[in-house]
């Protein structure tokens, strides 16, 4: 009997098996199979879990998670949790303000979502708006939008701790000033304002506090994702803390007022210091008969933010089987035998960034 050769492919694609029928009987044996399957995009990793991470900016990344506190957004059509001052009696929540000073959550103009807040006063005067969260906290970001609808006098815009449950301010980290054309901030080593930036009324500013450091007490300043300061010295270098959020206008001109919107007032207090992301049952299509590879592809900014990796394996698809959990490092190597694996990937980090997975393959 002649001898018979055939070829079988799996439905693996590349993936292929050799053998050979004879008059004798199955004569060969596995002699190549490869197979390799790799996460890299932001669909490969949405079909696992994240805890305390996320997809990053750049699709196709994984990072530690960056949380963001709202402030307020005025999303839920009212500010009768403000402060205003000077009122009839001195201070009072918008709606019984007095003398024409006013507060109120508007639908237009609005940054994003459905409400800004409107301060406004049609005689001259002054108001000052301010509001506490319920503990404070030491953010190393803040941020907010900001609009101008008149140049009658100046705007001021003031981030601290209050004593007084957001009545006012007792500790300033930094002061913001807009008059004409400019923004300003306080140099607290002149003791005086000085012009870093431009805007334009009826615009939204976009002005943001980053890099806090209520050790150092410096920020850096930025306007409409522009850079503008680095290294700002705090208002008051005692201020160890934020919970209040205050905006002052100032006007002379008798009836010829000045109106401020605002919106998005957010927060945060840095990255995630520890997270995870656990990949979705991996499937090889067959049980390689020989040991594969782990490679990864990550970015460690230093010695305090790391990723590190872990395996598991078995045969049933929904690893019921399965080992615990192993440590395995960059080409480390993955056992024969089995066609089920799940990755589980550790970040870690102090805050201040985070480290970023790009991808991981499997290889066999």
């Amino acid at each position: 009997m002649e001898k018979d050769s055939q070829r079988a492919e799996n439905d693996g694609g590349t993936n292929s098996q050799w053998f050979e029928i004879s008059d004798t009987g199955f004569k060969g044996v596995a002699l190549s199979w490869n197979k390799t399957l790799a996460l890299s995009s932001q669909a490969d990793w949405n079909l696992g879990t994240y805890s305390n991470t996320e997809g990053a900016t750049s699709l196709g990344d994984v990072k530690l998670e960056y949380p963001i506190d709202t402030f307020d957004d005025f999303e839920d059509g009212s500010v009768s949790d403000w402060w205003m001052y000077y009122c009839s009696g001195g201070y009072g929540h918008p709606g019984a303000c007095g003398y024409g000073r006013e507060m109120s959550a508007v639908t237009s103009p609005v940054e994003q979502g459905t409400y800004s807040a409107k301060i406004s006063v049609g005689t001259d005067g002054y108001v000052i708006a301010h509001k506490a969260i319920g503990s404070p906290v030491t953010p190393n970001y803040i941020s907010l939008y900001l609009q101008r609808a008149s140049d009658n006098d100046w705007d001021e815009v003031y981030i601290g701790k209050s004593n007084d449950g957001g009545k006012s301010i007792d500790k300033y980290i930094m002061k913001l000033h807009l008059e004409g054309v400019n923004i300003s901030y306080w140099n607290t080593g002149t003791g005086s304002y000085e012009n870093i930036a431009t805007y334009t009324n009826n615009t939204w500013i976009f002005m943001e506090f980053q890099n806090i450091n209520f050790t150092a007490h410096t920020l850096d300043i930025w306007i409409d994702n522009s850079q503008k300061k680095t290294g700002a010295s705090f208002v008051n270098n005692d201020a160890n803390s934020f919970d209040c959020y205050g905006s002052y206008l100032y006007w002379t001109v008798v009836n010829n007022g000045i109106t401020t919107y605002l919106d998005n007032i957010i927060y945060s207090s840095g990255y995630n210091t520890s997270g995870t992301h656990t990949s979705q049952v991996l499937d090889l299509g067959i049980t390689p008969s020989f040991a594969g590879t782990l490679t990864v592809s990550k970015t460690e900014p230093d010695a305090n933010h790391t990723i590190t990796f872990q395996e598991r394996h078995g045969n049933q698809s929904n690893l019921s089987d399965a080992s615990a959990y192993a440590t395995i490092a960059n080409n480390g190597t993955l056992l024969a035998g089995y066609r089920y694996w799940q990755i589980k990937t550790t970040f870690t980090g102090d805050g201040s960034n985070t480290p970023t997975l790009s991808d991981y393959t499997l290889s066999f």
